[in-house]
């Protein structure tokens, strides 16, 4: 009677737990990966959730120089970058990187819209960095 017991109990116990581990990543603003925890019961909430006033700041910066980047995701070969509130005494430059950082394309901002070919990339998820005066913008953009 206790062996009918006792396995299932014993049985549930050390395996009850494999299906509710796994691993949780942490990743900072720009989108690397910071931590790597292993979650069993997966129940925690995020001690360290993305800061508000960083995002905010963000947003920000993008509203106040009027910055938008479309289509997002994109099948085309251009992409449009347009700065409503360009000013040619600020240099503004864009560059194009990949996952790893890497500068693949370099474009100058010489108006309020202009059109980024990036029909030499593959597809995939690529960042552009903004630099408009000492300011730094990055967007995050798919190609399909």
């Amino acid at each position: 009677m206790y062996k009918l017991i006792l396995i299932p109990l014993f049985l549930f116990l050390c395996f009850g737990n494999i299906q509710a581990q796994k691993i949780q990543y942490s990743y900072d603003n720009a989108g690397n990966r910071i931590s790597r925890m292993l979650c069993i019961g997966c129940r925690t909430i995020n001690p360290n959730p993305p800061s508000t006033t960083e995002i905010n700041k963000a947003e920000e910066l993008a509203a106040k120089n009027g910055v938008h980047v479309f289509p997002n995701p994109s099948a085309g070969n251009t992409l449009t970058l347009t700065l409503d509130k360009y000013n040619s005494e600020e240099k503004t430059v864009c560059y194009l990187l990949n996952t790893e950082g890497k500068t693949l394309k370099t474009f100058n901002i010489t108006g309020t819209s202009n059109q980024l070919d990036v029909a030499d990339v593959g597809a995939g998820t690529y960042f552009i960095k903004i630099y408009v005066g000492k300011e730094e913008l990055f967007y995050k953009i798919m190609k399909y």
